[in-house]
């Protein structure tokens, strides 16, 4: 639901006044003042009367300055003094005005008028910037109070200049939200409201009585009335040509408006103002009158209080209650959606229909499929006495016909309607025909599945038809099937339109939303969906099981309740849902409490390695499953699950892999070249299978009741290249075996160095024994880069044989593996392997790891880039080329003699920098720069020389980690 209550905004027009009136411009709005600013009625208003200008392309610059010449052009124009300024242009009393400027009529007509009297030096200062002071002294002066600033500094003519003038503005109100500072440049915004604020200031006239000058306030004779011929009544917008709150509307072209001060009914033309919406509102309104008595529209403001007004959608509508006779209540829901209020209507409330007074109206006519109620309380009484009903027909187009000029609906049956015709020619009609961007179009523009707002008055003087036509559709699947009015498409929340519900849904032409139903929606002005053409049905969704169960177990809840982790939608995680008061289990209908036990059964009784590692005896300890399984299921309009097939019925298929299920080795390769997982049966034979960027993959963690470990992505990003792991693979096709879903349990169980493995520097050596095997007496400890700086410690336990070459300084990678690894391998602690770079080149040891293990993301282009990591020291470094000599002999002879490596360096490559010789807390530098480095060309004059020894990581020939080891 949406309550709106609204003031509308200010709406500006375009009329020609002739004799002494002002020429008025088109309605101007500017880009960059903003409505809820102070000074937008100011500007906006001064626009309209071309007082002030805007500039090309649309804005006001509400915040740029003002030139004296520019501020006394706005004060003649508001003087009414255009004409004069025209033919008083030439030259002027101020020595620097040349006699060609273009303000010089401005400037020679004010000066006349004693508004400006330059600086006392004969000079005028025509481009310099006007100050706050000098526009205020301007307008008091303009308005005919200077008397009234002497006054305020006792008649004191040397001290009036400015304080007098300020004073006198004060009084006047002539500076209300202006907050300007004495000696700074006045901003454009402020002098409009400067201008604005004077316009209805009563004027001060002199006159000369005995020979005794007199001063004297002309009662509600001001700039506008005098000057401008304006007149600003207040009163209540009756009728437009559209619109009426009696029985007839206005005429084209004019508006009826009740005068307050008249106390009476006036028509003016409406001056192409637009006054949409703001029909039975109260208006301030601004007029002109020519020398025949014709009044046209300037301005118009609406002056209805928000608490007086009231719009509701009609989808938000809950029900109504009462009669028209004896009162109504509407019940409606709040703007947040979550509650619903009350609100009540007097008894016989006028009621508008779409612009007209419709006396025999009843509840029914108050309650429109699309549209909206505004209802007015303009008696302030607490009870609406007006309802405004916006009504609006949607016709979602089947076919039109350019001959008959009828359109047939989609969903609608014959005797609801189902044709319209729109005959643009038939004098009968008023008939607009436009599109949701307010283009305008006609009757060829309409198409097969346009969605048609049509809103239509009956008179018998006149019968109108607005047409708006939305061509907006959205394809794709619906993602969730949240309530009865509301679903997800691709993961976006969409509303159902009434229309949908009625006709699409309520004809039977479109059944039951399900997800994954897939097609075409197409909306209507509003957004929601009126229409859906369906391309494929909901099928049953893969899903991996995780746990189903009772709330009598811990799981939250009354009644059975499934985690799965969906094919769509969320990726982490398990989500929950609960189970339907049935549920089919590969064909057969369930209670829910007998459904646990059967998927019980049925995961004992299939032969995949997911109950590998699982203790039966948790099914014993608690009533809950955690089966890890695939399955396809689906849920029902309330997301409840429904249905569920298993590798026990004939939904689902297993491909045969190569690993014997029973034995030990359970991992298959996966080969990045192509795609493919290869591994071997009992037999020796080679079977495999393949995977693309729609294969579907689930992760499932080795403590199967950590739901949220579970996880799901698409393709092969989970996978590298000759790594080995845990997987099942389910409905493969093709000779190729493309399995549309794979299931892994953990991450690589291979204990090979790849892309993915962590880089760390060794800190130092010690000697302590491990805590699992004392064989492994050696402690390395170890830094990774992680955000932004070494703060992964890694403990590297090793024998004292392997570790007899690993020095501080050393660049080390090491295969990590997860506990779930640990788990999918019987429980054993494998050895891992470890490469180290040092001195003595890349060696291969056995060690063990001990502590938490935090594996380095390395950013990488895709997963099949191979990686090479190599070390030297620099050579030379120049125009961001690193030589890189490829030996681990620090001679003069080894450099000048090995191979060496050619490095470009680029922003992108992260430099690290490892100083022994430097305190613990800044041994590690994580921005380094190899401007910094030494190279051997540069030092090897020096006695030593100082070449750096370098390590360099490559993935995909790339260079990505460079690190600069001082030891």
């Amino acid at each position: 639901m949406k309550l709106k209550s609204r003031l509308l905004s200010l709406i500006l027009a375009a009329t020609l006044v002739v004799g002494g009136f002002v020429t008025v411009g088109s309605a101007a709005t500017f880009s960059d003042v903003d409505e809820t600013k102070s000074y937008a009625t100011a500007v906006s208003f001064l626009a309209a009367l071309k007082l002030l200008k805007g500039y090309d392309g649309g804005t006001f610059k509400p915040d740029g300055d003002i030139t004296r010449t520019e501020f006394a052009a706005v004060i003649v124009r508001a003087l009414g003094q255009e004409p004069s300024a025209t033919a008083s242009m030439g030259k002027t009393q101020f020595t620097d005005v040349a006699d060609d400027h273009w303000g010089s009529g401005y400037i020679n007509v004010a000066s006349s008028l004693g508004i400006i009297n330059g600086f006392g030096d004969g000079t005028f200062g025509p481009e310099a910037l006007v100050t706050y002071e000098q526009a205020v002294k301007m307008v008091v002066c303009a308005l005919g109070y200077e008397s009234l600033a002497l006054s305020k500094v006792g008649n004191d003519a040397s001290k009036v200049w400015p304080s007098g003038y300020l004073a006198a503005a004060v009084q006047l109100n002539i500076v209300s939200g202006v907050a300007g500072t004495e000696g700074v440049p006045a901003k454009r915004w402020q002098v409009a409201r400067l201008v604005y604020n004077s316009l209805e200031v009563d004027l001060m006239v002199r006159s000369v009585v005995g020979g005794r000058e007199r001063f004297e306030v002309k009662p509600d004779k001001t700039l506008l009335s005098e000057n401008l011929g304006i007149t600003v009544r207040n009163g209540e917008l009756i009728a437009n040509s559209a619109e009426s709150i009696k029985s007839s509307k206005a005429r084209a072209g004019e508006v009826i408006i009740y005068d307050n001060t008249e106390e009476e009914n006036v028509t003016l033309k409406d001056g192409g103002i637009s006054t949409a919406g703001m029909v039975g509102h109260s208006v301030k309104f601004y007029y002109s009158e020519d020398v025949e008595g014709l009044k046209t529209l300037i301005y118009i403001e609406d002056k209805t209080k928000s608490s007086d007004i009231l719009i509701i959608d009609a989808d938000d509508i809950e029900e109504i209650t009462g009669s028209i006779e004896n009162g109504l209540k509407i019940k409606y829901w709040r703007e947040d959606g979550n509650s619903t209020t009350t609100v009540e209507v007097a008894k016989n409330p006028l009621i508008s229909i779409n612009g007209r007074i419709d006396s025999s109206a009843d509840v029914d006519d108050l309650q429109p499929l699309t549209g909206s109620l505004e209802l007015i309380d303009s008696e302030r009484t607490g009870k609406f006495d007006r309802i405004m009903v916006t009504k609006y027909e949607t016709y979602v187009v089947k076919s039109v016909s350019t001959s008959t000029k009828k359109v047939i609906d989609q969903y609608r049956t014959t005797s609801q309607d189902n044709s319209i015709t729109i005959d643009t020619s038939d004098s009968s009609w008023d008939i607009t025909i436009k599109k949701q961007s307010g283009a305008e179009a006609t009757l060829s523009n309409i198409t097969q599945w346009n969605v048609l707002s049509i809103k239509s008055t009956n008179a018998s003087s006149r019968n109108t038809m607005e047409v708006i036509i939305t061509s907006n559709p959205v394809s794709g699947s619906i993602t969730a099937v949240e309530d009865e009015d509301t679903i997800e498409i691709n993961n976006k929340e969409y509303k159902l339109s009434k229309y949908f519900k009625k006709y699409a849904i309520g004809n039977g032409a479109v059944s039951e939303l399900k997800v994954d139903d897939s097609g075409t929606f197409y909306l209507d002005k509003d957004g929601k969906i009126a229409a859906f053409n369906k391309t494929a049905s909901a099928g049953a969704s893969y899903g991996f099981l995780a746990a189903v169960g009772y709330e009598s177990v811990g799981l939250e809840n009354n009644g059975l309740e499934f985690y799965i982790v969906p094919q769509t939608g969320t990726s982490s995680g398990a989500t929950k849902y609960h189970g339907a008061s049935r549920v089919r289990i590969d064909g057969t209908s369930y209670k829910a409490e007998n459904v646990v036990g059967e998927i019980k059964d049925i995961v004992n009784s299939i032969n995949t390695i997911n109950n590998d590692g699982v203790d039966p005896s948790i099914y014993d300890e608690i009533n809950a499953c955690y089966p890890s399984m695939l399955i396809k299921y689906s849920l029902n309009s309330s997301k409840e699950v429904t249905d569920i097939y298993t590798l026990a019925g004939d939904e689902l298929e297993q491909t045969e892999l190569g690993y014997n299920v029973s034995g030990d080795e359970k991992t298959l390769t996966y080969k990045s070249s192509n795609r493919q997982f290869v591994g071997k049966t009992e037999e020796g034979k080679q079977s495999k299978f393949i995977i693309d960027s729609k294969t579907i993959v689930f992760t499932v963690p080795s403590d199967r009741s950590q739901l949220e470990k579970y996880s799901r992505t698409t393709g092969y990003s989970k996978f590298y290249s000759d790594s080995k792991y845990c997987v099942e693979a389910y409905d493969a096709t093709g000779s190729t075996n493309l399995a549309k879903a794979v299931v892994l349990y953990g991450g690589a169980v291979n204990d090979d160095i790849n892309e993915r493995s962590p880089t760390a520097i060794v800190e130092s050596i010690s000697t302590a024994n491990s805590p699992d095997n004392s064989d492994y007496n050696r402690k390395i400890t170890a830094y990774m880069f992680k955000s932004g700086s070494y703060n992964v410690k890694v403990l590297i336990w090793a024998t004292e044989a392997d570790a007899k070459n690993v020095g501080a300084g050393d660049v080390i990678r090491f295969t990590s593996f997860s506990e779930e690894t640990k788990d999918i391998n019987d429980g054993d602690k494998k050895p891992y392997k470890m490469e180290i770079y040092v001195n003595e080149g890349k060696l291969d040891i056995t060690v063990d790891v001990s502590g938490n293990i935090e594996e380095v993301d390395i950013n990488y282009a895709n997963d099949n880039d191979h990686f090479i990591m190599f070390n030297g020291y620099l050579k030379s470094y120049e125009d961001n080329i690193a030589q890189i000599a490829l030996t681990t002999d620090k001679t003069k002879e080894a450099i000048e003699g090995a191979d060496t490596e050619e490095v470009p360096v680029s922003s992108s490559v992260n430099v690290f920098v490892y100083d022994s010789e430097k305190s613990a807390s800044s041994r590690f530098e994580t921005e380094g720069s190899l401007d910094e480095a030494d190279s051997y060309e540069d030092t090897k004059e020096m006695e030593p020389f100082k070449a750096d020894e370098i390590v360099v990581l490559k993935i995909d020939g790339v260079p990505r980690f460079m690190y600069i080891i001082r030891r």
